[in-house]
């Protein structure tokens, strides 16, 4: 446990008090950066405070998760753990704490990934592309399905049991699918994969865990 987790960088949040805290000392205890998250600033300081005493690295962040600014301030203090540790791409699927992540790499100029248009906007030399959920199609599938009497009482994932499609595709604008940053090439690559994927002349075998983000 403690070589896989030496130097990673963890959020605990609710870490400073009960079982969050005792989370909190395992991580660090095992090596892991940790970043106290918890609603009280000087409670969350101090539970750092002791984690340090005992050798671990630690630091103590003022959040509350019900609040959709203070969980934007978390992922970007996470995000920019994980610069100054070396990273040159962030990517994650935060929805709401998603523009976290934007300003950490607008901040220190490095590449992301977005969920929207207005990450992309928001910093355009920085967001490669965006992961546009479509929404519409999903639902017009269902329809059809309740329509057409298919549907049945079960869980399905887009791109992974769905026929109506993946459910999401990558943009940078209505016009094109990735940035500048992007060489031309590399994105007339992707998208000769995608049509070879849609033909069936490249099959690939995705299981559940590679579509848990698009259920």
């Amino acid at each position: 446990m403690s070589a896989s987790l030496k130097g990673k960088s963890v959020i605990v949040t609710g870490g400073s008090k009960g079982i969050g805290k005792g989370i909190a000392a395992v991580f660090a205890r095992h090596g892991a950066k940790v970043m106290i998250a918890a609603r009280n600033l000087k409670d969350a300081e101090a539970c750092a405070a002791e984690l340090k005493k005992e050798g671990g690295t630690a630091s103590g962040f003022a959040a509350d998760v019900t609040k959709l600014a203070d969980m934007e301030a978390m992922a970007k203090e996470a995000a920019l753990s994980l610069v100054s540790g070396g990273a040159d791409f962030l990517y994650g699927k935060l929805n709401a704490a998603q523009m976290g992540l934007i300003q950490a790499a607008k901040e220190k100029n490095v590449f992301t990934a977005g969920r929207s248009f207005g990450h992309v906007a928001a910093a355009p030399d920085n967001v490669i592309t965006a992961t546009i959920e479509n929404w519409p199609a999903m639902y017009a599938a269902a329809a059809k399905a309740i329509k057409d009497g298919t549907i049945k009482p079960e869980l399905t994932m887009y791109g992974y049991d769905s026929a109506a499609g993946s459910g999401a595709d990558l943009k940078y604008s209505d016009a094109k699918a990735f940035g500048p940053a992007v060489p031309e090439a590399i994105a007339a690559e992707v998208e000769a994969a995608k049509k070879k994927l849609a033909t069936g002349e490249i099959k690939v075998t995705v299981t559940k865990e590679d579509a848990r983000g698009g259920v």
